[in-house]
């Protein structure tokens, strides 16, 4: 495929992702996305956004949440356990946070919610995310310790999404 370098751009408000995001969208990316072959964050960024406007028309901004993709992405760097935990202390203690993550060939999604981290993978066996899992389990458990929360080890449930679940 030719890159065409078109792009749509847009800027997401802090409601969306906790801090301020300029998104830009390449001809490429929904090229990509309509043939269904590998997306990138910014699809991810974008279509979280529109989940964002929805939820935010219906009101219920207090219970759903979400985590930048693009901070995910780079979830080793010192950066990502902050900005994790000031997110997770936006709203009512039983939120429940979006966090897609690509560790390497795939998305997957990680919720929040409560004492309990869930792991959504599309693929038929389950894989071990071990380095995810200690991250994100780290940044749940240095949340709970800073809020005066219950200072116990969350719990993490892989879910495998089964052929049944989508259609």
């Amino acid at each position: 495929m030719e890159e065409t370098n078109e792009s749509i751009s847009t800027v997401l408000d802090d409601k969306v992702f906790g801090v301020q995001k300029e998104l830009y969208i390449l001809t490429e990316n929904v090229t990509n996305l309509v043939e269904m072959k590998w997306i990138g964050q910014g699809v991810i960024a974008t279509y979280m956004a529109h989940l964002h406007e929805i939820i935010s028309q219906r009101d219920e901004l207090d219970t759903f949440a979400f985590i930048d993709p693009a901070a995910t992405y780079k979830c080793e760097r010192p950066g990502f356990h902050p900005y994790l935990v000031d997110r997770l202390k936006e709203g009512k203690a039983d939120r429940i946070f979006c966090m897609p993550y690509n560790p390497g060939e795939h998305w997957i999604l990680t919720i929040i919610w409560e004492d309990e981290i869930y792991i959504l993978d599309p693929l038929p066996k389950p894989v071990n995310y071990q380095s995810w899992e200690n991250i994100v389990i780290n940044a749940v458990k240095a949340f709970n310790a800073e809020t005066g929360r219950v200072n116990k080890v969350p719990k993490v449930k892989l879910l495998p999404v089964s052929n049944d679940m989508c259609g």
